[in-house]
């Protein structure tokens, strides 16, 4: 697609404006100069018709029009064929064209009503429009072409002097550099241009800010947390190695939940890692059902008499990381047990939709999942799932996150 400047969009819009009202101004001047013309001839006659009446008033007879090209004619009688052809049953004015003439008929009445006449005026020789009609183009063509050519050199000046600051702004945009612009706005006046070119400046600021605060996060999270969590693991590994030769059923308590928990960190990091991360869509894959057996699994050896019951379909291959998901739904489960009373946690996953409800906690006015539900959010939304609650039924509340983008 061909792009049109802004400025030259104006110089179109201007020519073509000027091109339009040198067409109306035409028309209406050329209308109005046959107009003008035609009613010359008809006062002309109409003084000719006073002058008539006036001498059958005085009871002259010899009465005759006062020029050349004017004919009288009385009673219907003396009418020519071609006269009685042009005219009506009314008085007057008739105009008629033929090849070789052209005129104007006047008919009328005698003073006693009882006779008609005829005044006809043959004007092929006072035409004046018709005859000049070659100056009268020449100068309508002159003048629509000056007024063409100065629509042209106002428009390009209008163009430039108005778009000159929106230039001036485009041109901060258009460096090869992938760094955006900073302090521009003081360079422009308080218009329209001046506006924007703030709005833009305060724009530019808040995503560098926050493009400084990922990168920080980044950073930190990659060198301040993998590392000391994978290490500390490793630890808990060698140490659990040396309590399985030497068994303390206390200690490996201890170190299960330890084991558990930095599980738990390094999940939570690479969760976030992955949601902070630039990248348009994910490619990985995991078993839903690995995921939320190990959950449940992990919940029954902390909480043995807080059941979750679980409904699996077949095939539970979702498309996202195995850490994400677990992550959302230790959440919604970790959540839903903390808001539910000793009644049953039931979570349901299929190809089309992850749902886990739970009974209200009796007392538990407005019951919620705080930040839990608002990572969950992200988490999908990055995934393109839709997460809705529904919190209408007194007794049950639910979470149930539609998988839009699983088929």
């Amino acid at each position: 697609m061909t792009k049109i400047s802004i400025a030259q969009r104006i110089k179109r819009a201007m020519i073509g404006l000027t091109l339009m009202l040198c067409l109306v101004f035409t028309v209406l001047a050329m209308m109005m100069v046959y107009v003008v013309e035609d009613q010359v001839f008809i006062n002309l006659l109409k003084h000719e018709q006073q002058r008539y009446e006036q001498s059958r008033l005085d009871e002259r007879l010899d009465w005759q029009p006062s020029m050349e090209a004017m004919h009288y004619y009385l009673g219907e009688e003396s009418f020519p064929s071609e006269i009685l052809q042009v005219v009506g049953k009314k008085a007057g004015v008739y105009e008629y064209f033929t090849d070789d003439s052209a005129g104007f008929l006047l008919l009328g009445e005698s003073v006693d009503g009882q006779q008609k006449y005829v005044i006809s005026f043959d004007v092929s020789e006072f035409l004046a429009v018709r005859s000049g009609r070659f100056g009268m183009w020449f100068i309508i063509g002159s003048v629509s072409l000056f007024l063409l050519l100065f629509s042209i050199w106002i428009s390009s000046r209008l163009a430039k002097k108005t778009l000159f600051p929106l230039r001036q702004l485009t041109e901060q945009f258009q460096d090869d550099s992938d760094e955006l612009p900073e302090d521009f706005a003081a360079d422009f006046s308080g218009d329209e241009v001046g506006v924007l070119a703030q709005q833009l400046e305060h724009t530019i600021a808040q995503v560098n800010a926050a493009a400084a605060r990922e990168f920080e996060f980044n950073r930190g999270v990659s060198h301040e947390l993998r590392t000391p969590i994978q290490i500390a693991q490793n630890s808990l590994e060698l140490l659990h190695l040396k309590t399985v030769q030497q068994p303390a059923s206390s200690n490996q308590t201890v170190l299960g939940r330890l084991q558990r928990s930095i599980m738990q960190m390094k999940q939570i990091t690479e969760a976030f890692l992955w949601l902070a991360s630039d990248y348009p869509s994910t490619q990985q894959t995991c078993d839903g059902k690995k995921v939320i057996d190990d959950l449940i699994g992990a919940y029954l050896i902390n909480h043995p008499d807080r059941p979750i019951t679980a409904e699996l379909s077949k095939g539970l291959n979702y498309k996202a990381p195995a850490s994400v998901l677990r992550i959302i739904l230790d959440n919604l489960l970790r959540n839903a047990m903390q808001h539910s009373d000793s009644g049953l946690v039931k979570c349901q996953m299929n190809d089309q939709m992850i749902r886990v409800e739970n009974a209200v906690l009796k007392g538990t006015i407005q019951p919620g999942y705080g930040i839990g539900l608002s990572i969950v959010g992200r988490l999908c939304e990055q995934l393109n799932w839709e997460l809705r609650v529904d919190s209408s039924s007194k007794d049950i509340f639910k979470a149930v996150i539609d998988l839009v983008d699983q088929q």
